[in-house]
């Protein structure tokens, strides 16, 4: 295991891809707060802060609320799918089984690593938030909550990426995956949105909304300023069963496919 690990770094270091993409996470991090920042510019001038108030966009906000959008996380889809599919366009995988390293070995490493790289995409998109922010708008008050905001969010990113490496384990062709992964990413919220007005038009509960329980949404919920304790407990639940699932489920599929 601690060979295959060396190996996956040496070509995850030699790989063009991960620094392309953390070179773009850290321009879509400045250009969404610089747009940001001239919107509301130009709609309320000098008196930003006092028409909006404690609804004024500040370091800390941006923190909590950059992975709402989806920049970052269609970063993460791209790297996971391109990374994996490596091997398959190169035939590197009949080369290391050949060697005598198993199916499982072979997968926890790659996953491993690529649960890694998100971690280090979160965290940059987290600082160059936060540094923009705080350089457009001021630093702000922390919230009591927003350690757990973060917590959470990054656990609901490791699932978003366990999700992507699935897929792209079910998939294998470079293309279909991309596809696959950024679309469902796109399109996923979209869906929930509108079985969240079909359940309100059939129940008529306005408490219940579906969507704050798949990832995209745990994600806006734990950033938003009516969280309370027990939005933390369900959402890390949540979030460990839908990384737990994709992850069992990608590796019985990396068992029964051929290579």
């Amino acid at each position: 295991m601690k060979k295959l690990f060396s190996f996956e770094l040496r070509k995850l270091f030699r790989m063009k891809l991960l620094y392309i993409c953390l070179g773009l996470a850290f321009v879509l991090a400045f250009l969404s707060t610089l747009i940001t920042y001239f919107m509301l510019k130009q709609e309320f001038g000098d008196m930003l802060a006092e028409i909006l108030g404690m609804y004024a966009p500040t370091g800390l906000s941006l923190l909590k609320s950059s992975l709402s959008g989806q920049d970052c996380l269609i970063i993460i889809a791209l790297f996971v799918t391109l990374y994996v599919c490596d091997d398959n366009r190169h035939n590197t995988l009949k080369n290391i089984y050949a060697k005598g390293y198993g199916r499982d070995g072979v997968y926890y490493s790659k996953l491993i690593i690529a649960l890694a790289v998100s971690v280090v995409f979160v965290l940059l998109d987290w600082l160059s938030s936060f540094v923009f922010g705080c350089a457009f708008f001021g630093v702000g008050e922390a919230d009591r909550y927003i350690a757990a905001t973060l917590v959470v969010q990054l656990l609901a990113v490791l699932a978003y990426a366990s999700f992507f490496f699935f897929i792209t384990t079910a998939i294998k062709k470079t293309g279909g995956s991309v596809v696959a992964n950024v679309l469902i990413l796109m399109f996923a919220a979209q869906l929930f949105s509108l079985l969240d007005y079909l359940i309100f038009r059939v129940s008529h509960n306005e408490s219940f909304m579906i969507s704050e329980y798949w990832l995209d949404g745990i994600i806006k919920v734990v950033a938003g300023e009516e969280v309370v304790a027990k939005n933390f407990i369900v959402s890390t639940v949540l979030c460990l069963i839908y990384a737990s699932g994709f992850i069992v489920g990608g590796m019985f599929i990396n068992r029964k496919r051929e290579v």
